[in-house]
């Protein structure tokens, strides 16, 4: 039986750069997911299609979006940034580095579509955010 190279996401990070202080890691994420890519499909299917069977080609490709869920804490400069990205509509450059057991990491520029605290009256203060990518994310 083949022994499994799956990896835990503990060590995951997403950082932002504003292109003139570096990169900054957004602090207490408990869940990372994306990017999520999509393809846009194109129905072509025209009278004479063979056998009464759509067509379609390859449409445009779409980046898609990296959504997190974060233990909430808005004292910390680092998070604040992602509700002042929000409000101020402000394309960022981000990347997402994965632990050395995986060695990878994805950059893009994109901005923070979504930002929704949560305090539950018997459970810890969450926050989720999504960020939507712009133009084509890059793997290395």
């Amino acid at each position: 039986m083949a022994v499994s190279t799956a990896t835990i996401g503990l060590g995951t990070l997403l950082q932002r750069d504003d292109g003139a202080s570096g990169w900054d890691t957004i602090t207490e994420i408990t869940n990372l997911d994306g990017p999520s890519g999509s393809l846009d499909v194109i129905d072509v299917t025209h009278m004479e299609s063979a056998d009464n069977y759509r067509e379609f080609i390859a449409g445009l490709l779409d980046g898609g979006e990296v959504s997190m869920e974060l233990q909430w804490s808005p004292q910390t400069a680092n998070q604040l940034l992602l509700l002042t990205d929000h409000q101020a509509r402000t394309n960022q450059n981000w990347r997402i580095v994965t632990p050395a057991a995986i060695g990878l990491t994805w950059t893009f520029s994109g901005f923070v579509t979504a930002y929704s605290p949560a305090s539950p009256v018997d459970g810890k203060n969450t926050c989720s955010a999504t960020i939507k990518i712009t133009g084509k994310p890059a793997l290395a």
